[in-house]
């Protein structure tokens, strides 16, 4: 995620973390120079993406957004409706988003990963962190990929 992150984000740039995250999003985030601004998914509502929370977290500064889904530590798959309020805050705002889909295969109780990239507007905006590790069993491997547009 960090090397995503120096590539695009400016020191200064406001980045969207949704909390709980994986340890290493917020200190990517801090390491890049840029602030995180995190938005708060209620465990008591099954971690559901509040649109109105997400919305105020952005401001004329912001300039990205880290998306887990399937999320580390929580497991939860993001719905085909929260990912078009993700889809249609970066189309308006211009906001780039940041995918670690490393559990893309790993999902429970019927649920789909949909890839953000493959949603209208997003594949110009998408850099997708993945690797090999969760999915293959081999964590001390760190095998991994970013796909992104490449501008």
């Amino acid at each position: 995620m960090i090397a995503s992150l120096l590539a695009v984000i400016d020191p200064g740039d406001e980045v969207i973390v949704f909390e709980p995250f994986y340890e290493n999003y917020g200190a990517d985030t801090v390491l890049s120079r840029a602030v995180p601004s995190y938005v708060v998914l209620d465990p008591a509502d099954d971690f559901r993406l509040d649109p109105e929370r997400l919305r105020a977290a952005v401001t004329p500064r912001t300039r990205g957004i880290i998306v887990n889904s399937p999320n580390n530590p929580t497991g939860k798959v993001l719905s085909a409706e929260e990912l078009g309020v993700i889809r249609d805050l970066c189309v308006e705002h211009d906001l780039v988003a940041f995918t670690d889909e490393i559990y893309e295969h790993i999902v429970y109780d019927g649920a789909e990963h949909v890839p953000l990239a493959t949603l209208d507007g997003m594949a110009e905006r998408t850099c997708t962190v993945s690797a090999l590790s969760k999915t293959f069993s081999v964590t001390g491997w760190r095998v991994g990929w970013v796909v992104a547009p490449p501008p």
